[in-house]
């Protein structure tokens, strides 16, 4: 299990470039290296990642600036990114937790970080996190052991979108169909 690897991004801290720039290499660094190591130590058969995957998810616009390539504004709280940086983060996250062959890599549960919490919550950054991930609710059946995997993160959110549904209504639904069995 790897719970909270939330990686560093430009948004985690207000510090001078240089400095963030450092962090975020020490940081991706050191992950990779104990990621790469627990995989060759231990010889899991299956990995399971617990949600905040990133650090600044929750910030990353779903939309494209009229300028082409990962653009950002702000620091801190102040960030605002692009769809593109999103993607680049998403690829930076792959490379530093690759799936392996012959290892089952469960990667789709978010955290607070990758979607907001409560209000905060934005739709499409919740479905764009499912376009990549996959379906954050799920159930998997590994050795003797059964893993529900719920959306709680969602649940938190009652407010209705766009569409007059709510924001966690499918989390709520899907455990619902779950419990009935």
């Amino acid at each position: 299990l790897v719970a909270d690897p939330q990686l560093v991004d430009w948004h985690t801290y207000k510090r001078p470039s240089w400095a963030m720039a450092a962090t975020i290499f020490y940081a991706d660094a050191y992950l990779g290296k104990v990621y790469r190591q627990m995989l060759n130590v231990h010889k899991p058969e299956t990995v399971i990642f617990l949600g905040d995957l990133f650090d600044g998810g929750r910030e990353w616009d779903t939309k494209d600036s009229g300028n082409k390539g990962a653009r950002g504004k702000g620091k801190g709280n102040e960030a605002h990114y692009n769809n593109a940086y999103w993607k680049n983060e998403y690829e930076r996250f792959q490379n530093i937790f690759p799936s392996e062959p012959g290892i089952l890599t469960i990667k789709s549960l978010p955290g607070n970080h990758d979607l907001g919490f409560g209000k905060g919550i934005k739709p499409e950054v919740r479905q764009r996190f499912e376009m990549f991930f996959g379906d954050p609710s799920s159930v998997w059946e590994i050795g003797n052991h059964t893993f529900v995997l719920l959306d709680t993160v969602s649940m938190s959110d009652d407010r209705q979108d766009k569409n007059g549904l709510k924001v966690g209504r499918p989390a709520k639904l899907w455990f619902e169909e779950y419990v009935k069995g």
